[in-house]
């Protein structure tokens, strides 16, 4: 009992923290720059920066007939990310002078347009770009004769291939992204931002794309070839101390646009911009407060729903089986798609992976006996309330994230994609926890959590070989994540309960949340 008092105790504090933190993160965002959702022609999603503080319903923002309008920015996110994500950028941005687009990919977002598979046609995204700097030239707000597009990862892409496309742009910015040349037109005053743990893959290409811009030298790093005022030069940039994702959050990366948006525009500036986003390390106060509030939680929803008797203590045999699972179903992936209905794109690979483990491991725990008598120990009403109520907080304690750094709200579209991956999921989280979430609640904390090193362990080899898409690789990490706050929520609960059912649901739950709120729909 004096550890959970200890427990609640840090879970309260945590609440308080993330609830501060979460005001004060509001607070920040409406002292930025001008800035709305916006939707253009043909459904696109965008959100619109404007260099100056954030209007009253009275202010004007558009300038009067002869006054400078500032030049324009089109920004694209990278893979299962969205406009969200590039919101620290494009509010640096609008702060040193310039009117930022950032626009949500096809299936990504509020985007309704249907993500299309084709990884090798560099075209897929030019008519969404094309909209969007349609829309800039044909804004009050902006100077239509200036304009820059950009990219991170898959939107870097997205944004080199219109550049070949567009003979009327200044700027073409690329953050570890950039796949090929394909348009009749030179791309204008490339920037090619590599991120230091970016994968080698990225690193090289980027590096051949800056070399063939620059005459076919080689161009090291920190190195310039070319005149901006001619719309021929070519730099390469090395992001120290960032990796694929958060490089687009790093201040380097914001100084490095900025400094080549003013060289290809002419613009000189007297005095140094403050780039950093203040949301950020708010943010992270948040995040660490709902992590110290789960256990809270877990023990909260622990009490609700009815208690079990804990079984005998995983070994090194439940980890081994779970691998053995997972690695054994891979072949079937190799040779089609089971749940391709879902049409997340990756995503549905991902959930036949381990739906399939999950079916293969609770027919192995049907036939040692091990199911037995479950279903005469489920309180239903006791049961649903509990692993909502915890699902529910769960997602609650994740919206500090959605303006800052990914969406966190459900279309209709992708809420009935969520449920149907739930489903789908279940079979997997059912057999993990009853396989793994045993003995003491110290043992049953240590085995979950190495349970979640085999899975990450297995796709990541799964990846190495091809059989998962290689976007899985740089999805590791929120992959990761996402499993450790599922296992801290779930510590809590079993601590109180040894209730692994209701886990297994809040878990099916989560994974299938986080899932339909990333990856692209195909729908």
């Amino acid at each position: 009992m004096r550890v959970q008092r200890i427990i609640w105790a840090i879970s309260g504090a945590g609440l308080l923290v993330f609830l501060a933190s979460s005001a004060w993160l509001a607070k920040l965002d409406e002292r930025g720059p001008v800035g709305a959702d916006v939707e253009l022609d043909g459904g696109l999603s965008a959100s619109f920066y404007l260099p100056g503080a954030q209007p009253t319903s009275r202010v004007r923002v558009a300038p009067l007939f002869g006054e400078p309008r500032p030049p324009g920015v089109v920004l694209m996110h990278g893979f299962s990310m969205d406009r969200r994500s590039m919101s620290s950028l494009a509010r640096a941005l609008a702060g040193a002078g310039y009117a930022v687009l950032s626009i949500d990919a096809a299936g990504h977002g509020d985007n309704r347009a249907p993500f299309h598979r084709g990884w090798g046609r560099a075209d897929a995204h030019a008519d969404v770009f094309g909209r969007a700097v349609d829309f800039l030239r044909a804004s009050p707000h902006v100077d239509g004769g200036r304009i820059a597009v950009g990219g991170h990862s898959m939107g870097a892409s997205a944004a080199l291939d219109y550049a070949t496309r567009d003979s009327g742009l200044d700027a073409t910015l690329l953050i570890s992204g950039g796949y090929r040349l394909e348009g009749p037109y030179r791309p204008p005053n490339v920037l090619v931002l590599v991120a230091e743990a970016d994968p080698p893959d990225t690193a090289r290409g980027l590096a051949e794309i800056a070399a063939g811009l620059a005459d076919g030298s080689a161009l090291p790093p920190g190195e310039t070839s070319g005149d901006p005022a001619l719309g021929l030069a070519v730099r390469h940039v090395v992001v120290a101390e960032t990796d694929h994702v958060d490089v687009i959050f790093a201040t380097e990366t914001a100084g490095e646009i900025v400094s080549w948006l003013d060289a290809s525009f002419g613009i000189e500036r007297s005095t140094p911009l403050a780039l950093a986003d203040a949301r950020l390390p708010v943010l992270g106060f948040a995040m660490l407060g709902a992590l110290l509030a789960l256990p809270g939680l877990g023990l909260l929803v622990g009490r609700l729903v009815p208690a079990r008797a804990a079984l005998p203590a995983a070994g090194p045999a439940a980890l081994a089986g779970l691998a053995l699972a997972l690695v054994g179903v891979l072949p079937v992936l190799m040779v089609g798609e089971p749940l391709a209905f879902l049409s997340l794109e990756v995503g549905d690979v991902i959930l036949s992976w381990l739906s399939l483990a999950g079916v293969a491991l609770l027919v192995v725990l049907a036939l040692r006996g091990q199911l037995a008598g479950l279903g005469g120990e489920i309180s239903p009403v006791r049961t649903l309330l509990g692993a909502g109520l915890g699902f529910l907080v769960m997602t609650l304690f994740m919206q500090p994230l959605h303006e800052v750094a990914h969406g966190m709200s459900l279309s209709a579209g992708r809420a009935g994609v969520f449920a149907a991956a739930a489903l789908v999921v279940l079979p997997f989280a059912l057999a993990y926890q009853l396989l793994l979430r045993r003995g003491s609640p110290l043992r049953a904390a240590v085995s979950g959590a190495l349970g979640v090193v085999v899975v990450l362990v297995v796709m990541g080899a799964a990846t190495s070989l091809g059989v998962l898409s290689p976007v899985v690789m740089l999805m590791l990490g929120v992959i990761g994540l996402a499993f450790v706050a599922l296992e801290v929520f779930a510590a809590g609960v079993y601590a109180q309960s040894r209730n692994t059912l209701v886990i297994a649901a809040v878990a099916a739950l989560w994974l299938a949340w986080i899932t339909a709120l990333a990856v692209p729909l195909r729908l």
